[in-house]
């Protein structure tokens, strides 16, 4: 079967872009290189391989600044959709069960009566219960930061200690250039008390000389020599004035010398004393920082750890928002749970007088059950993964492994084409009439039994891409965490979730009913 698709687009001229020959230069190694390409080959076997779909030949053409029309041809391959589950509330004691399998449904038909107490309780509960995860949820979210109070409290003591050294050695500089002035001014004075303790011998020796001389002659002239025994006693006098303000100098100049000797010592014994209350406030500094660094890293460790567990919160939050909307929608209807589509009751894992579980059933629409499954999706995506593979190959540092950096890309490809506009506008649906009978009688749609690979495809996005990872890709659960973004606990969590869902929907495959 073909499909064609037809879209107007506006194509405006494509101006060159000039290339770095820096930008064109990597650095990489030889393995990365054999390891991407290996990989890239398995990929488009395992593409072509499933899908067995021929790509389309596309013809280029100048662009011009004009409406254009592109139409693509693809080939694909009809298949049979599995039905959709549909989930409940676990724990409601189901009262009446208004559909059996294989009967056909409208949209808004009952499906069952859950009891209004349960489901009024039950909605309390996890009201209240998400209410304690969304306030524990605000503080692993809370940003985690290390106490520097000790840190400036050292710091600011430091500061002080340098400080008053320096005021000290200030203050004792000053003590002693007075003690010194003082020492040196009375050194000076006993040094004009000396001169003049000298002038004053001379004098008198020379009065003395003259006495001498004058009494010696025949006729002395006695008034002279009283004039000079007069002069002689007053020197006299004056020299023991001098002598006594001499001692008292030199007595003065000691005790200077001994007070700056003091005011030196103690100047010495000041540094030694603020040097190291110094020393002091530097270390209790330095073990402040050492402190405050080990905070910091166990904040951080704190941070990660919190952000892990935000992270596995997070999700459990959401659930429990929707799971309370399922609720809050049941309590309105009074209990009553309707279909959510059109179709016909595949499974039914409901019974009467029994408590449900999270999964209720399955739907399927007959008239609509098939779906075409494009090759060029699949190939598309291989080829639009390792395009950015190559692109981002000279960024690659190696902190994951080839296989998870690449598993990565994929999936992300993979998203962003299941959110693109062909992917959401096309109608892959196709209605019985246009399948026809079997060329071949003989020939099913279905040549093994894969109840199995389409109640795993009818998981949720979150549980089939981790049960895909893990048990058909072989990723262990940090390799897994590390290729969807999450936790370890998220991966085991998630795998405990898709086991009860897988449990309950092929219960009755288990035993071969």
């Amino acid at each position: 079967m073909k499909i064609v698709r037809d879209s107007a687009v506006r194509q405006e001229p494509a101006q060159p872009q000039a290339v770095s020959p820096e930008e064109n230069r990597f650095s990489i190694r030889p393995r990365q290189i054999a390891l991407f390409f290996l990989w890239m080959l398995a990929f488009t076997l395992l593409a072509r391989g499933t899908s067995g779909a021929l790509l389309p030949e596309v013809q280029l053409s100048t662009p011009a600044p004009n409406t254009i029309t592109q139409s693509l041809t693809a080939t694909g391959t009809i298949q049979w959709a599995a039905g959709s589950l549909f989930y409940l509330p676990e724990g409601l004691l189901v009262e009446a069960v208004f559909v059996s399998e294989g009967e056909a449904v409208q949209e808004g038909d009952k499906i069952a009566a859950l009891r209004r107490e349960d489901v009024e309780q039950k909605l309390r509960s996890l009201q209240a219960e998400l209410a304690q995860k969304q306030t524990e949820y605000a503080r692993l979210t809370k940003p985690v930061a290390a106490d520097s109070y000790d840190l400036e409290k050292a710091q600011q003591a430091l500061q002080a200690a340098y400080q008053a050294a320096e005021n000290s050695a200030a203050a004792w500089a000053e003590k002693e250039a007075n003690a010194g002035s003082e020492r040196d001014a009375l050194q000076r004075e006993l040094n004009e008390r000396q001169e003049k303790a000298a002038q004053y011998a001379r004098e008198i020796a020379e009065k003395q000389a003259q006495r001498e001389l004058l009494q010696q002659e025949e006729s002395p002239d006695e008034e002279i020599i009283s004039r000079i025994e007069a002069e002689l006693t007053q020197l006299t006098a004056e020299e023991t004035q001098n002598r006594e303000a001499l001692a008292e100098a030199e007595a003065r100049l000691n005790e200077a010398d001994a007070a700056l000797e003091s005011v030196q010592s103690q100047r010495e014994e000041a540094a030694r004393t603020a040097a190291q209350a110094a020393e002091q406030a530097e270390q209790a500094r330095n073990d402040a920082r050492h402190a405050y660094e080990k905070s910091v890293e166990a904040a951080s460790e704190t941070a990660a750890a919190n952000a892990a567990s935000a992270t596995v919160l997070a999700e459990q939050i959401r659930e429990m928002e929707s799971s309370v909307e399922t609720l809050k929608k049941l309590d309105e209807q009074e209990g009553v749970f309707c279909a959510p589509q059109t179709g016909t009751v595949e499974s039914l894992q409901l019974m009467q007088g029994q408590t449900s579980g999270q999964v209720g059933g399955s739907i399927s629409d007959p008239e609509r059950g098939y779906q075409i499954r494009f090759a060029l999706e699949a190939e598309d995506a291989v080829q639009e993964t390792f395009l950015k593979a190559y692109r981002a190959l000279e960024r690659f540092r190696g902190d994951a492994g080839e296989k998870t950096w690449l598993l990565r890309i994929a999936i992300n490809t993979c998203r962003d084409l299941r959110r693109s506009a062909w992917f959401r506008h096309v109608d892959r649906n196709v209605t019985l009439d246009v399948l026809g009978e079997p060329a071949d009688p003989a020939q099913e749609w279905s040549q093994w039994d894969d109840t199995l690979t389409r109640a795993v495809m009818g998981l949720k996005p979150k549980y089939r891409e981790t049960v895909l990872l893990c048990w058909y890709q072989g990723l262990t659960g940090q390799e897994t965490a590390n290729v969807l973004k999450i936790s370890r606990s998220a991966v085991m969590n998630r795998l405990k979730q898709a086991k009860t869902i897988l449990r309950k929907e092929l219960e009755a495959w288990y035993h071969g009913e």
